[in-house]
């Protein structure tokens, strides 16, 4: 178990809810607190100083309550007790001093169909025994975000939260917009059939995913993933304005963080998307992008998947990987494929992949494969199988500046390309060539450092039009 990325929580006024279970010391302002005594549900209204709802299902005195508050008002759900779908079509604040159990383990515990919602604190369990294979859905989750086309559900807050033992996802936005999912413990999920997500953004904008720990969400056959953003065209699923920051991914079966599409995808969705300064241990894969516009992957640590760290295909436009520190990937340190239909020239539309640390991964450490117009430039790539890679006649992209040392192959490989440019890297004690290049159209390579490579320096059959000069082998 990793430790949790906080200490306290705080209700929606900041004041400290403090560690105690009753809920005639609840601090205030709280205008009811729901609770099981003596063989019934209770709901006192706090400010009135009376038990006002008496019921036999904790959903039916929560259900009471939430069409008595008035918005904005405060609800306490205090104590470990089961409870049914709880739909909540009120601005309200409902904060969790206990443990809630899904009585049935279908459909979600919490949907969420009114602006203005923070649900905050406690411990929210899936009660997966109860779901029959049969049965299992996505929508066997803890909150769904539920709005529609022509009505976003807007300002919600899930804060605090520890969610486990659920089968469909744990967090699902339908039409969600200006959503906080922020330092909740997401754990033990989707482990018994399929493996959902952590996290599913369906139809989103300006959703903040930070500072939360996700572990263990796995099935049995590695499926499962940690926060995926879904762009299908066929259904229209949009997510934009999206970061991703600063929380903690172990042991997540298929992807940390994946933009996705079912069917067939939307080129310009997910937009704008930043995964940033996360941690990433023991999955599949750290962040996967098949498509989107504007993704930046930047400053994550992520260590010892068993396939690629990072890996952007065919449908992604736009996109920046910058100063991650990548370690013991069971495949490729970086992946880039296929996205040279999808870039056009515009200077916007460039790739970056700049001054990351790629270490020990058994595949290369950086792949560049049928995309143009990229920039390489600034990594350290150490102890992979060949250093950079190149491949797939691919046009404009810049090699520039990179430290390629101690691979088992080559520094810098590259075959089918043309018009590239590799300048001022240093490739050094690797098992093949520094640089090695194969079939190509004409190219710059100069002012490189190539020494102690086993195979030799720069390895070029060179054509009409190359530049090689000024190298050090």
């Amino acid at each position: 178990m990793v430790e949790k990325p906080w200490v306290n929580l705080y209700d929606f006024f900041g004041r400290s809810l403090g560690a105690t279970n009753r809920w005639d010391v609840v601090p205030g302002p709280v205008d009811y607190v729901v609770f099981y005594e003596e063989g019934r549900f209770k709901a006192k209204n706090v400010l009135e100083g009376v038990i006002e709802f008496v019921g036999d299902s904790a959903e039916e005195v929560v259900g009471k309550v939430l069409d008595a508050v008035k918005p904005y008002g405060v609800v306490v759900l205090l104590g470990n007790f089961q409870c049914g779908n709880v739909v909540v079509d009120k601005s309200v604040t409902i904060i969790i001093r206990g443990v809630l159990k899904h009585k049935t383990g279908l459909n979600p515990l919490f949907t969420i169909k009114s602006s203005n919602v923070r649900i905050v604190g406690g411990k929210v369990d899936g009660n997966a025994d109860a779901v029959a294979k049969e049965d299992h859905s996505i929508y066997n989750c803890a909150f769904l975000i539920k709005g529609s086309e022509t009505s976003w559900i807007k300002n919600v807050v899930i804060e605090g939260v520890e969610i486990t033992n659920f089968e469909g996802h744990n967090i699902v936005v339908e039409y969600g917009e200006n959503v906080r999912i922020i330092r909740n413990y997401i754990h033990d999920t989707g482990q018994k059939w399929y493996g959902m997500d952590a996290v599913a953004v369906h139809w989103g904008r300006r959703i903040v995913v930070a500072e939360n720990v996700f572990e263990n969400i796995c099935s049995p056959d590695n499926y499962g993933g940690g926060v995926e953003l879904l762009a299908s065209s066929d259904v229209g699923n949009i997510a934009e304005e999206v970061v991703i920051v600063n929380n903690v991914f172990k042991h997540i079966g298929e992807f940390a963080v994946g933009l996705t599409f079912s069917g067939t995808a939307n080129a310009d969705y997910p937009r704008d998307v930043v995964v940033a300064g996360n941690t990433i241990e023991d999955c599949g894969k750290g962040v996967i992008a098949k498509c989107g516009r504007s993704v930046l992957v930047v400053g994550n640590v992520v260590k010892n998947t068993s396939s690629h760290g990072v890996e952007l295909r065919e449908y992604v436009r736009s996109f920046a990987v910058k100063g991650n520190a990548i370690r013991g990937c069971g495949g490729k340190g970086v992946l880039v494929i296929g996205i040279k239909d999808n870039i056009s020239g515009d200077e916007e539309e460039r790739g970056i992949i700049e001054g990351n640390e790629v270490y020990n991964c058994t595949e290369e450490g950086i792949r560049v494969e049928y995309t143009e117009r990229v920039v390489v430039k600034g990594n350290t790539v150490n102890n992979c199988d060949v250093g950079i890679v190149l491949y797939g006649w691919q046009y404009y992209t810049d090699v520039l500046g990179n430290i390629c040392q101690k691979n088992s192959g080559d520094g810098i490989y590259a075959i089918y390309v043309g018009y590239l440019a590799i300048e001022g890297n240093c490739c050094v004690d690797n098992g093949g060539y520094g640089i090695n290049v194969a079939d190509h159209n004409p190219l710059i390579v100069k002012n490189n450092v190539c020494r102690g490579n086993t195979s030799g320096g720069v390895n070029i059959s060179t054509v009409t039009g190359d530049v090689v000069a000024d190298n050090l082998t």
